[in-house]
C-alpha cells in the first residue's frame, strides 16, 4: 500500500506544474497542437521553411519595453485532411499555435465527415465549444471563401488582454 501511495503521490506532482500552468495543449487540427511553435509545426507537417507562405507577421520594435508580442499567419497549401484537400491557414501568438483554418475543397461534405470523426455538430450558428479550451466555426473569409476554424481560447485571451493592456 505505500508503495501505491508514494507512486500516486509523485504522479501527482509531475501533473501538477502542467494543471497550474493551464498550458496543456489543445488539437486544432490532424497532430498539430496549441503551443506548438512554428518550427514545430512545419517538423510535424514534413514541410521545408520556403513551402510555406508567410501572409503577416509582426513583431515589437527592438527596445520596446512591453512583453513580447508577435504574430505569425502561415498558408500551406494543397493540405489534406479527412480525405479533403485545401488550403490550411496557421496563426500563431509568440511563437504558438494558437488558431487553423482549413479551406476544404467541399466544405459540405467535409463538414459531414469532420462532425462524425470528432463526435460534435455544429450549433445553427456554425460554432462548437469542444470543452474549455478549444472552440471551432464555420466561417467566411474577406475573399468570401469558406473555412473551418479552429482555436485555442487560452491563447486568444492571452493576445486580447495584451492588446486592451498594451496597444
Amino acid at each position: 500500500m505505500t508503495k501505491f501511495k508514494t507512486s500516486l503521490l509523485g504522479l501527482l506532482l509531475l501533473a501538477t506544474p502542467a494543471c497550474k500552468s493551464n498550458k496543456l495543449p489543445t488539437m486544432l487540427i490532424d497532430n498539430l497542437y496549441s503551443y506548438q511553435s512554428a518550427q514545430r509545426v512545419q517538423r510535424v507537417l514534413g514541410l521545408k521553411p520556403e513551402t510555406w507562405e508567410i501572409l503577416q507577421e509582426t513583431h515589437l520594435l527592438s527596445g520596446d519595453k512591453r512583453p513580447a508580442h508577435s504574430t505569425l499567419s502561415a498558408l500551406v497549401k494543397n493540405y489534406s485532411h479527412l480525405g479533403y484537400t485545401g488550403e490550411l491557414v496557421l496563426d500563431f501568438y509568440n511563437d504558438q499555435l494558437m488558431e487553423t483554418r482549413f479551406y476544404p475543397s467541399d466544405l459540405e461534405n467535409y463538414r459531414k465527415v469532420l462532425e462524425q470523426k470528432q463526435r460534435f455538430r455544429f450549433d445553427q450558428d456554425l460554432g462548437a465549444k469542444l470543452g474549455p479550451t478549444k472552440r471551432m466555426w464555420i466561417g467566411k473569409d474577406e475573399k468570401k471563401r469558406w473555412y473551418v476554424g479552429c482555436r485555442d481560447l487560452r491563447l486568444r485571451q492571452e493576445e486580447d488582454d495584451w492588446i486592451k493592456k498594451y496597444s
